[in-house]
């Protein structure tokens, strides 16, 4: 999911020569695929490197495995939200998935919304520097937008059958291990320089009413959803 640190994790997988990552192959900030804003560029990319037109997200993501089946590992970026078929794919028998989530739910949102205004998406654990006071008049429609996606990829990654699951809290702890991450590629995997989580009250003035309107509206659209947040 967004704000989880996952472009900060494929990094830290991208230094690793035998794991294939779309961002080795061309241009691809966070080897995310499918991807929203660049996604002819890959579809032209990777049909080219097949040999014919690709005309849809999975075919996108057949091509990348097939130009990588040699790799030891190889893999992508996927908001489950993003890919139409993504019920379809999460079937496949031959994929491992590792699934990074952010187990505070309002601060997820909280990020975002201080990304967008601000205009900084790629942050390195430095404080946060916008300030912002949540007005459900002029917000509201925004944070149900954001919390509505956010709701349906944890959706998708709960009907997953045994994922990898990681969580964003977890990968900021300097001393975080996993033996099931490290066991499946053979090595330790680490984020370079991990800071602990910013706390969104020191940035959403009027904190503990955001919380509570999420947390509620949350409970609203999902009613298992906080209580499985809880338990990862």
């Amino acid at each position: 999911v967004g704000r989880s640190g996952s472009t900060t994790l494929m990094n830290a997988l991208q230094a690793h020569s035998d794991i294939a990552l779309p961002n080795k192959d061309l241009w691809c900030p966070g080897s995310e695929l499918p991807h929203r804003v660049n996604q002819q560029l890959y579809l032209d990319y990777y049909g080219r490197r097949v040999g014919q037109p690709l005309r849809s997200e999975l075919a996108l993501i057949d091509s990348f495995y097939a130009c990588h089946r040699e790799a030891a590992f190889a893999g992508f970026k996927l908001f489950p939200t993003r890919l139409p078929e993504f019920a379809e794919f999460a079937r496949r028998e031959d994929v491992r998935f590792i699934a990074l989530v952010r187990g505070d739910l309002p601060a997820t949102i909280a990020s975002f919304m201080a990304a967008r205004d601000s205009g900084r998406w790629r942050r390195t654990g430095e404080a946060q520097s916008w300030r912002w006071s949540f007005d459900p008049g002029t917000q509201g429609a925004r944070v149900a937008c954001k919390l509505r996606e956010l709701v349906g990829d944890l959706r998708g990654i709960r009907a997953l059958a045994g994922p990898i699951l990681l969580t964003y809290e977890a990968l900021c702890d300097p001393g975080w291990r996993s033996a099931e991450f490290d066991a499946f590629f053979g090595r330790p995997i680490r984020l370079t320089d991990p800071a602990p989580p910013i706390d969104p009250a020191s940035y959403v003035e009027n904190w503990p009413a955001f919380r509570g309107h999420v947390l509620s509206e949350a409970q609203r659209l999902d009613p298992g959803l906080l209580s499985w947040l809880d338990g990862v």
